[in-house]
């Protein structure tokens, strides 16, 4: 299984003596300090990103992970392909768009049978990521002429 060499996780910010600090738990900072050490041994360089929290994709009833497995299972039944050889296809187009690559533990791009890089797992997905992936599935049924069934 590949790894994403990020980590995220929600932190608070406070204001303490005139200066704004970053509070984490214990956990969090043993978990820093870990992703801090791994990747000093490959170079020292690391790149912090402060964002505000982004939702996990949905699941469940018409959530973003049925209208994922739903049209990647259309197109299967479409193409004559596999569902998981479209999905994997549909996760390389939405690469493009922002959905984030795969890399395996030791920070190394997982690539496919193909040499391409590969998407992350949708279950690591946030509700942006999701959605390059649904909008890439979108682009592709409509350059394949294939109309999708909308739930």
């Amino acid at each position: 299984m590949g790894y994403e060499h990020s980590l995220s996780f929600i932190a608070k910010i406070r204001k303490r003596d005139g200066r704004m600090k970053i509070e984490f738990s214990k956990d969090e900072r043993l978990l820093v300090q870990d992703v801090l050490d791994f990747w000093k041994m490959r170079g020292g360089v690391v790149q912090f990103t402060l964002s505000r929290p982004v939702k996990p994709r949905t699941v469940g009833v018409r959530s973003q992970q049925s209208h994922i497995n739903g049209h990647c299972q259309q197109l299967a039944v479409e193409t004559g392909q596999p569902f998981p050889q479209v999905k994997r296809e549909m996760k390389y187009l939405a690469i493009s768009r922002g959905y984030p690559i795969l890399y395996d533990e030791e920070g190394n791009l997982l690539l496919d049978e193909y040499g391409r890089e590969q998407g992350i797992s949708e279950a690591s997905a946030n509700t942006v990521e999701a959605g390059f992936l649904i909008d890439a599935i979108h682009q592709y049924a409509d350059e394949e002429g294939i109309t999708l069934i909308e739930d």
